[in-house]
């Protein structure tokens, strides 16, 4: 008998027409199904299958993607009704395809914000959506059943018009319009035979009506969103930068970083970023004939991980979030195309830091709520510069991100990659200009597009401009002709310039002199340099060693230039020519930032001042120069900020210039000469009330001038010097000495001389030297045998010496015997009559020497090179402390062992250094470390502490504590290079800890095993490196544990193997705690799978769980380790896997007590105990209400969730009902929002009360925006923060509270309204207030306090621009009811001095942070140390460029101080002036030590520096910034020897900061270097941070 035939019935749910179609088998399943174009042929429009409620969904394949062609399951036995769209509307279907493709009209791709707005939109168009109509009548709907059928259909037709809507697709949406009035016609047909179905009808009409113009509103709301956002990325993509504005490139985005197995190590579950650097191609990286747009896109760089996250996002959270959704849904403006990224495998990562910066996301509220992107602006160059301090930089001498700096034909910069670069600048052009450069001792930075070359001939130069004009985007051109250039060599120069899109030209003339073929062109020869500064793309012109550039310039070559920002010229202007003058050149340059040239020997300063002045508006710098005498001022606003005069002859100061002086004055006198018999002029110049420094260079010999005899000795300039009250410092440099004088009131406080040699000291140095005031001599070589006599003389006559410092010349070796020897020349600089020294330093060749403190520091380079009499001078005895720099050599055995017989005293021991050993020295056989540590812990050395040996490959480290016995500490590079006696020599016993860098290889395993057996004294053991490793060539992990285990009963083992770390101890040879690392478990390898197995955990973290397969494999582990007590796990995005589904899985493989269990996903993180088969404890942050699991809420103890929507706080009510166990509730929301939330949360558990007689809630904390600990809040001037914290009483109502507070400095009144409010209810509460407080803000805490008669406020901060005058009455009052007041911080700038002393008055007994962002120039009254006895923090900020006062840094230097008892061992008075009472202030000793010091920007002389850091109070000093300061080698050495003078065994001090300061050269490093071993030992927890810039000018 036949089989019956398979059939699927199908009824269509509009006509109720049933059918029957055959299924069909599918031959990779076998499975029976029923293909949906069969459906489709019968039934047009067919949309979807049902089975009663319930959808019938198409067959997908194991990626959950549609399997096509579309099909469904065969469901024998049942009927499907099949849902079929009846209005014809194919037209619109295509339409309403291309939604996600098409923007409105004159718009880009909508941002993330429109997105938002428009889900905003269809939320209220749903709630809105037409009744069914068949609600009001049965009998009615059942007779006209197909037309409401119609009417209904209407329902999925409306949404799709409002999805065109919302996407701003007006031409779709236009015609969907018209298909539903074509459908409501059809209705209106129907209406005509009923009356009652019309008036129903009539009444749908209205209501529809209604909707539409509501929908129209919504509508333009959406677009109104969406042009704002794009209003701003255009804002970005549009800004134009000039050269020396665009040092780095400006378009980035950040992504988070995937944490690796340092992230775990670190701790796994901590959020990192990584920023991007974009690649800016687009119509100016094209060639005419290309098609194919270049669109921007992501750099060909790895990245770089941020280094201050919370700052960096401070700063540039905007700036980042426009570009974020520049970069998810594109743009295309100002040439550029940015293609959306909505399909790119980046795009979950781009959201996932959109949701760590946008916290702005308020539904409805973002049409109305505009002030981020309001308030959004393109970075300035001065953010642009300040960026590359948040990122971690490895590419050191790299441009970031791999991109190559160009310049558009427009004059504009862009960064573009490499690929993009030479598409432009081709590939043939690179490397024949980068081979002509080369050729002709040139430099080329192709990254900056910068180029530094001589020409030295016509031909060479023709050569040089064919490759630069075929390059085309060289930008900065520093160019030297070394031969005669003619006029026509000059025009090709400027040609070449202006084809090449130069925008900065350097030019030196020395060599232009006045070629013979060229006469007829003498008197414009330099007429194409002089064009080429008006071609309309030169931004810098930069004129060297043009002595008659302008008496070669012709008329007809001046005109306009609108773009040059910066001219440099080194020639006369004449005086007579009027075409020539200054004032033509001004109106010509109106553009000028900066200026520099020079006068006619007749021309007055001061008229050139001011005509430059009234015509130069945008002015910055300028300086200008006559003969020897220059005047370089800081510009703003056409007035002169501050003025430095330098003068190589004092003749070339006129009366005129006087006049100026005294009418202007100036903050720096600089002369540079032989200074002559001008006292009355010299006396006039410092009689200006305003100077505060003076620096001479005093060439010494005779000048030849008129009238002149005789040259002023330094006691004569001495004396000037100190005529004006205002002086601080003198510095005087010769060829002979420089010194450097300390002053107050017009006396001398101190001098520091340094001498070049004594030998060429004259009778009137000699007389000064002889009134002995010096306190500190530096002689800058040993002294000659014949300076003996005058050395002692010089000690004679300066009882008050502290510190006497003898450097050796670069050159002069030990053995030339016509220099003073080490021992004698100690003997002499140490005679009975300096009561005052406090150290002596001396070092020549090979040797240096260190006194102070009973303690003598020797270092030796060398000992192999060690002169007989230095060695006789070591072995007196004297030695606490011995440094050796190089490994000794086996020939230095003998003399090694010389010094440590005669040097008994020795504590601490330290030789070789971890640079390189120089080849030659390598060559030699030299001593190996177990040689050295045998000689150096014999019975010689009785006091030795500590040994210190660094060789290459080995490091020891060594502690002998009084028992003799020796800790040993050893660190290996590759254990395969040791040699057999180091081998041996470790195998004695001596190792307590054994570090080995590189995983050993397989064949060094015996060797491992016998170094574990023979030292049972290894109480830790590390090996291994992150990074890739090759397992087949290295020993097996297991094997390293069972080696550890089988040679040892105790350890702490520490192993880094590849992805793998492992760390654990052994007890009784029994691995009892192990701790395993792992990055991801599905590459996980046999052996380190079986180890994971084997029951020995305590402790487990896995990176990257993404496959079901990995839940598995985890619930095995989780089984087979019954200690296990801590399991961490991450879920990335795109993870097959969800954190409650693996928690359940974890709890029920789970055979002991989990003690924490951490899952952290996506946007869900779980912590909780798992105990007897039981979650415990639950803890869960959840990000958004969505992804909170409704099975989970039963468990919870501890919620933390983000809420952002008016919606999601309605749901807060229901979570607070549904969870039965919590305990503590966390909410992050913006501050606007935390009173609402506050009211709802304490409302909801009143009612639960009432309901049920108790609530297990016992806590909860409002947080700004983000989750985690409770912590202080952010320094985010962008948004309104409170946080609050709330303890319920069990069984009550009753709660306590406390409030923090921060406001933005820039807020609207509309924005201050829900503070208000939160303060005049809980205004009590506030524990912190800190933020620009206005006048009404502060009064409504005034009155809140009032009225509560208590108040809970510890800490207030203010900002003196936002004072009124009720000021005083606010805080006595708030002082009176706040027991708990003790921390005020104060922020000012120039703002009102009155309003400033009415608050440090009465007030500064509460100030515990001062922070001032300029120096207040105000009367003596101003409050000094004394007044402020609680101050911790001292906050000093300059503008970049600005200068300080002398009284200025005379207060900084009393701030800093501690009390008179606590003053450090040093020579150096506190400065006393009239404004500030130092005297008084050191005589009350109450105050207390300030724990952090910030000198942001300080740019002092250094005598200044040195007074700053004498005072400095260290006792409890933590952190000390000098960002951005002009810190230099001399402050670095001045800051070690203060530590090391300090009483204290271990100072406080954690961090120095010197991002942003300027290291010249070596020696600078060689200085920091120096200061930070010094640190190691007096500071232990201290470290310099911060990225400083190195120029390496030595």
């Amino acid at each position: 008998m036949a089989d019956k035939p398979l059939l699927q019935t199908l009824r269509n749910r509009s006509t109720n027409e049933v059918i029957k179609v055959a299924p069909r088998k599918d031959p990779k399943s076998g499975e029976h199904i029923v293909l949906w174009n069969d459906v489709k042929n019968v039934f047009k429009n067919a949309t979807s299958a049902r089975i009663g409620d319930t959808i019938v969904s198409f067959m997908t394949d194991e990626n959950f993607n549609e399997i096509l062609p579309l099909r469904i399951p065969y469901h024998p036995g049942t009927e499907l009704e099949v849902v079929v769209d009846n209005y014809d509307s194919g037209s619109l279907h295509q339409g309403a395809a291309g939604l996600g493709n098409m923007s409105p009209p004159g718009s880009s791709a909508p941002s993330a914000e429109a997105a938002t707005a428009s889900e905003a939109l269809a939320q209220t168009v749903d709630a809105l959506a037409i009744t069914n109509p068949t609600t009001t009548n049965q009998s009615l709907a059942m007779r006209y059943a197909p037309v409401l059928e119609e009417s209904q259909s209407g329902h999925p037709l409306y949404n799709t018009f409002m999805q065109s809507i919302k996407s701003g697709q007006e031409i779709q949406a236009a015609g969907i319009k018209q298909s539903m009035n074509i459908q409501f016609e059809r209705l209106q047909l129907e209406m005509t035979k009923s009356k009652e179905l019309q008036e129903q009808m009539i009444q749908m009409q209205k209501e529809m009506d209604e909707k539409q113009d509501h929908m129209l509103q919504m509508q333009q709301q959406a677009l109104d969103r969406l042009a704002i956002i794009q209003s701003s990325v255009q804002a970005v993509l549009t800004q134009t930068y000039e050269l020396h504005e665009y040092p780095i490139p400006r378009l980035f985005i950040v992504l988070p970083k995937s944490d690796g197995l340092s992230g775990k190590l670190k701790g796994i579950f901590s959020e990192q970023f990584r920023l991007y650097f974009l690649c800016e191609c687009g119509t100016h990286t094209m060639s005419p004939d290309m098609k194919t747009p270049h669109q921007i896109h992501l750099a060909k760089h790895e990245g770089y991980d941020l280094d201050k996250p919370s700052a960096f996002f401070e700063r540039y959270g905007p700036y980042v979030l426009t570009l974020m959704n520049m970069i998810k849904y594109g743009i295309t403006a100002a040439g550029l195309i940015v293609p959306p990224l909505a399909s790119s495998n980046i795009l979950e990562g781009i959201d996932a830091a959109q949701d760590h910066l946008d916290n702005n996301e308020g539904g409805d509220e973002l049409a109305e709520d505009h002030t981020e992107f309001d308030q959004l602006e393109a970075l300035e160059g001065a953010d642009l510069r300040q960026l590359e301090s948040y990122l971690k930089v490895k590419d050191e001498g790299r441009v970031l991100g791999n991109l190559y700096r160009i310049v558009t034909s427009e004059g504009h910069v862009k960064w573009v990659c490499f690929d993009h670069y030479r598409a432009t600048y081709r590939e043939a052009a690179a490397n024949q200009l980068r081979e002509v450069v080369e050729l002709n001792r040139g430099m080329y930075i192709e990254e900056t597009g910068r180029v530094e070359i001589k020409l030295t001939s016509s031909a060479l130069a023709k050569q040089f401009y064919d490759a630069m004009v075929k390059a085309r985007w060289i930008q900065e051109l520093e160019i030297t002709l070394e031969w005669d250039a003619s006029m026509d060599d000059l025009r090709s120069l400027a040609n070449a310039a202006t084809k090449s899109n130069l925008v900065r030209l350097t030019l030196d003339g020395t060599h232009l002199k006045s070629p013979a073929l060229d006469v007829v062109n003498r008197a414009r020869r330099f007429d194409p340099i002089m064009q080429l500064a008006s071609n309309g793309r030169i931004q810098t012109l930069q004129l060297r060693g043009f002595s008659d550039f302008f008496a070669r310039v012709s008329k007809s070559s001046l005109a306009s230039s609108p773009k040059l920002r910066e001219l440099s010229v080194e020639s006369e202007l004449p005086t007579q020519d009027k075409v020539k003058s200054l004032k033509n050149f001004t109106e010509l340059y109106s553009s000028l930032t900066t200026l520099e040239m020079r006068l006619h020997q007749e021309g007055s300063i001061s008229e050139a001042i001011s005509t430059i002045l009234n015509k130069l508006t945008n002015l910055e710098s300028l300086q200008l120069n006559r003969g020897t005498f220059s005047v370089r001022m800081r510009v703003a606003e056409c007035k002169i900020q501050d003025m430095v005069l330098t003068a190589d002859q004092l003749e070339d100061i006129t009366s005129d210039d006087l006049k100026f002086i005294h009418s202007q004055g100036i903050f720096k006198l600089a002369i540079r000469c032989s200074l002559k018999c001008w006292k009355a002029g010299v006396g006039d110049i410092l009689r200006t009330s305003s100077i505060s420094r003076i620096q001479t260079k005093h060439e010494g010999g005779h000048c030849k001038v008129v009238g002149a005899t005789a040259e002023w000795s330094v006691q004569e300039l001495v004396e000037m010097a100190g005529t004006p009250s205002t002086l601080e410092w003198l510095t005087i440099r010769s060829k002979r000495l420089a010194l450097v004088a300390e002053y107050s009131k017009g006396k001398v406080l101190g001098m520091v001389m340094t001498v070049e040699r004594l030998s060429d000291l004259d009778s009137d140095d000699i007389a000064f030297i002889q009134q002995g005031r010096l306190t500190r001599l530096v002689l800058d070589d040993i002294p000659r045998e014949a300076d003996k006599a005058r050395l002692a003389e010089i000690l004679g006559y300066n009882p008050g010496l502290t510190r006497i410092q003898i450097d050796c010349k670069k050159g002069h070796q030990a053995a030339n015997y016509d220099y003073v020897k080490l021992p004698e020349l100690f003997r002499l600089v140490q005679p009975d009559t300096l009561k005052e020294l406090v150290s002596v330093s001396i070092e020549n060749a090979f040797v240096a020497v260190n006194t102070g403190r009973d303690a003598m520091t020797v270092t030796i380079e060398q000992l192999s090179k060690l002169d007989p009499v230095d060695l006789a001078f070591i072995q007196q005895g004297h030695i606490t402390r011995l440094e050796i720099r190089d490994i000794p050599l086996g020939t230095d055995e003998d003399r090694l062992v010389q010094i440590f017989q005669s040097n008994q005293g020795i504590t601490h021991l330290q030789i070789g250094k971890k640079e390189k050993t120089a080849p030659a020295i390598a060559s030699q056989p030299r001593m190996r470390f177990p040689d050295l540590l045998k000689l150096a812990i014999s019975d010689t050395l009785s006091n030795l502490k500590s040994i210190s040996i660094e060789d290459e490959g080995v490091s020891v480290q060594a502690e002998i504590p009084d028992d003799g016995v020796l800790d040993l500490e050893l660190t290996i590079e590759q254990l395969s290079k040791l040699c057999p006696d180091e081998l041996a020599f470790i195998q004695d016993g001596f190792l307590s800890s054994l570090t080995i860098r590189d995983t050993p290889q397989a064949t060094d395993g015996n060797q491992l095993f016998q170094i574990l057996q023979t030292n049972p004294g290894i109480a830790d053991l590390t090996i291994g490196d992150e990074g890739p490793v090759d397992s087949q060539q290295l020993v097996r992990l297991q094997d390293l544990l069972k080696m550890a285990a089988n040679t040892r009963s105790v350890l702490e083992f520490d192993i880094k193997y590849g992805s793998v770390y492992v760390a654990g101890s052994i007890v009784s040879s029994e691995i009892v705690a192990m701790t395993m690392i792992v990055d991801r478990l599905n590459v996980l390898g046999p052996d380190d799978a079986s180890l994971m197995e084997k029951g020995h955990l305590t402790r487990v973290f896995i990176g990257n769980m993404l496959l079901r397969t990995d839940v598995g494999r985890l619930s095995r582990i989780v089984s087979l380790n019954p200690a296990l007590r801590n399991l961490g796990i991450s879920i990335p995005g795109g993870s097959e896997l969800d954190v409650w589904g693996s928690a359940k899985v974890i709890k029920n493989a789970s055979q002991c007590d989990i003690e924490s269990l951490k899952i952290n996903g996506d946007s869900v993180t779980l912590i909780s105990g798992v105990s007897q088969g039981l979650f415990k404890d639950v803890e869960l942050k959840v990000k958004r209400f969505e992804d909170l699991d409704p099975e989970a809420l039963q468990f919870i103890t501890r919620l933390a969730i983000k809420v952002t929507l008016e919606q999601e706080e309605r749901r807060l009510t229901n979570i607070l009902n549904q969870c039965p166990a919590l305990i503590h509730l966390q909410i992050g929301c913006e501050g606007k929002r935390t009173l609402a939330i506050t009211k709802l949360v304490v409302s909801t558990r009143e009612k639960i009360l009432k309901q049920r007689g108790s609530c297990s809630l016992r806590s909860f904390e409002s947080r700004f925006m983000y989750l985690g600990d409770f912590e202080e809040l952010s320094r985010d001037d962008s948004w309104t923060q409170i946080q609050s914290q709330i303890t319920f009483s069990e069984g009550t109502k009753a709660f306590d509270m406390r409030s923090w507070i921060r406001l933005p400095e820039r807020s609207m009144q509309s924005d201050n309204e829900p503070i208000r409010d939160f303060i005049l209810q809980y205004g009590w509460s506030i524990v912190y207030f800190d933020g620009y407080l206005m006048d009404d803000l502060l009064g409504t805490l005034h009155t809140a306090i009032n009225k509560a008669k208590t108040s809970k406020l510890e800490s207030l901060r203010l900002y003196a621009k936002n004072f009124s005058s009720a000021i005083n009455n606010i805080l006595n009052d708030i002082t009176k009811y706040s027991p708990n007041f003790k921390d005020l911080a104060y922020s000012t700038g120039n703002y009102d001095y009155k309003k400033t002393m009415s608050v440090l008055g009465p007030y500064g007994r509460f100030l515990t942070m001062l922070e001032l962002y300029a120096w207040p120039e105000c009367t003596s009254s101003f409050p000094t140390r004394s007044s402020f006895e609680k101050l911790e923090s001292l906050i000093f900020t300059l503008d970049p460029g600005s200068v300080l006062s002398s009284r200025a840094v005379s207060w900084i230097i009393a701030m800093v101080s501690a009390p008179r008892g606590r003053f450090p061992p040093t020579n150096l008075k506190p400065l006393s002036l009239d404004a500030i009472d130092t005297e008084g202030a050191q005589s009350k000793e109450s105050w207390t030590s300030l724990k952090s010091i910030t000198l942001s920007n300080l740019k002092l002389e250094p005598e200044e520096w040195r007074g700053v850091i004498e005072a400095i109070d260290f006792s409890a000093l933590q952190h000390l910034n000098l960002k951005g300061s002009n810190f230099t080698r001399m402050q670095f050495e001045q800051l070690k020897d203060r530590l090391i003078r300090e009483d204290l065994i271990d100072l406080p001090l954690k961090t120095i900061d010197i991002e942003d300061v300027v290291l010249h050269g070596r020696s600078d490093l060689r200085s920091m270097t120096a200061l930070k071993e010094v640190l190691s030992e007096r500071a232990p927890l201290a470290t310099v941070e911060g990225s400083f810039r190195f120029l390496g000018l030595d």
